[in-house]
């Protein structure tokens, strides 16, 4: 279940190295201690940030089926570089489980996903694939179009897996089109599993817990939701594909909605699972930088993490069980991500 959680944290981390900060002085936050307040740090808090530590608690949720953190830490550089770096998504250039990932055009097409291939198992598993019964979450209709491939060839030749494998490829660029086109209501219920489940109902919980957990920007949370709505004021949308691999677990294809959102001094990421191909019914990565400078003059930017997800092993009656076995690995997940993101921060302040 670690290595699952770490499929979202990935998308907001990258591999840098660090600078040291000498002062263990919690005086430092003073000028952004009114919008940390909601926050509830103690004094200790303060400090073993100052230090630089890392802070990472769990978020309480209605339902079983979600886990949800939220961490902070202090970077010592301005944001301003990291988000650039982010727009051409050079930030997971160093990042070691990521394999392939790249931009969409302003109109999706095949040739955006030239860079990724598709592993022989997940062909195997888009060959066997049936309604109720898939190793790769699909909708009816896609489901249909894989399987007008596999009628036509009963063995898998070596044409019958280049032709699943362009169809498949095909498949996430038609999604991506009538979630530009429609937002989630263009999705259509995943059928891998016997009860069908549809990700907008799924997305729009994180959605509601997280704004129901942070009034923070609304704006960006109800653009994400309502999409394709209005853009708010100073934000920016990107599209992007990415190709994941966590040990022994099986690749990830994912696409990612990301939001960059400012509002005064203060800029927010928000990284929206549009779909993935295991594991995950849905997901939503907040992340709040708050640039500032310390009493002696010094840049630093705050960064306030919060991770939503809604992972498909979940359900069940032993959902309970399995969400407190993995919210411990989770909360260590996102405590390591945190510590990238603030070297990359750094790196990219310099």
């Amino acid at each position: 279940m670690a290595k699952c959680v770490a499929m979202l944290c990935a998308l907001l981390i990258a591999c840098a190295t660090s600078t040291a900060f000498s002062d263990n002085d919690a005086e430092v936050f003073q000028p952004v201690r009114d919008m940390l307040g909601r926050l509830h740090l103690s004094t200790d808090d303060y400090q073993l940030l100052a230090g630089r530590g890392v802070i990472v608690r769990p978020l309480s949720c209605r339902s079983t089926k979600e886990m949800a953190a939220f961490g902070i830490v202090l970077a010592d550089a301005p944001p301003k570089g990291f988000v650039e770096a982010y727009k051409t998504l050079a930030v997971f250039e160093k990042n070691p489980f990521i394999v392939q990932i790249g931009l969409f055009s302003s109109t999706p097409n095949l040739s955006d996903l030239a860079g990724l291939t598709i592993d022989p198992a997940d062909i195997y598993g888009l060959s066997r694939a049936k309604a109720g019964d898939s190793d790769i979450k699909l909708s009816k209709t896609e489901l249909d179009r894989i399987q007008k491939i596999t009628a036509a060839h009963p063995r898998l030749s070596l044409q019958a897996r280049t032709q699943i494998a362009d169809e498949y490829k095909k498949i996430l660029v038609d999604r991506l089109l009538r979630y530009l086109k429609l937002g989630d209501q263009g999705m259509g219920a995943y059928v891998d599993k016997a009860e069908p489940l549809q990700p907008d109902r799924a997305f729009k919980f994180l959605a509601d817990e997280q704004a129901a957990d942070s009034e923070i920007c609304s704006e960006a949370g109800d653009y994400l939701l309502r999409f394709p709505a209005k853009i708010p004021p100073n934000s920016e949308s990107i599209f992007y594909w990415a190709k994941q691999k966590f040990h022994d677990l099986k690749s990830i294809i994912t696409l990612v909605h990301l939001l960059i959102h400012r509002e005064g001094e203060r800029i927010f990421i928000a990284s929206k699972q549009i779909y993935s191909s295991h594991y995950n019914e849905a997901g939503l990565c907040v992340a709040e930088l708050i640039p500032f400078d310390d009493y002696r003059g010094r840049n630093h930017t705050v960064v306030v993490y919060t991770l939503r997800l809604a992972p498909d092993m979940m359900g069940g009656p032993l959902g309970f069980m399995k969400k407190r076995m993995a919210m411990p690995k989770m909360q260590v997940t996102l405590r390591d991500s945190l510590a990238r993101i603030r070297e990359n921060i750094e790196s990219a302040g310099r």
